[in-house]
């Protein structure tokens, strides 16, 4: 699919294939390149808030929930509400794209949600061998995955 090298340099530019057909993880600057009425997502949540608008782009359901790039006040509601929208959609064999800026905390700290609802142990270390290496390397986020495994 639209997977590209999990360690080349500027990951912001790629989105990578996290779970085989269900679960894709990305930086906003790989969209540029995107045809838009051809995305393959069923849904599409933006974890940026540099991206502020939510609605449906051809055949994808672009929700944005805004992260902060720490862990802040009310964060930790916003990260489980995406994870579970998520979760529900991969449920129904749907495909689920995961997006933030540079494509490394923010979508980061969702992804490895979702894969510990769906049971997945070590998520931290998934992503950084499917997506790159620099993925959560955000101190308080990486400590609120490490926390609930």
């Amino acid at each position: 699919m639209h997977a590209s090298n999990p360690n080349e340099k500027d990951v912001s530019t790629s989105y990578n294939e996290i779970l085989s057909d269900q679960l894709y993880m990305g930086g906003m600057s790989a969209f540029v390149y995107m045809d838009i009425d051809n995305i393959e997502y069923d849904l599409w949540i933006q974890c940026s808030k540099e991206f502020t608008d939510s609605d449906t782009l051809s055949n994808v359901r672009r929700i944005n929930i805004p992260l902060d790039d720490d862990l802040v006040s009310g964060q930790e509601k916003k990260i489980e509400d995406a994870a579970l929208r998520a979760l529900a959609v991969i449920a129904l064999g749907r495909r689920v794209l995961i997006s933030c800026t540079e494509g490394r905390n923010r979508s980061g700290v969702v992804t490895a949600r979702v894969l510990q609802l769906l049971g997945y142990k070590n998520p931290i270390e998934l992503l950084r061998e499917k997506r790159h290496y620099s993925v959560l390397t955000n101190s308080s986020f990486e400590t609120y995955i490490r926390d609930r495994e």
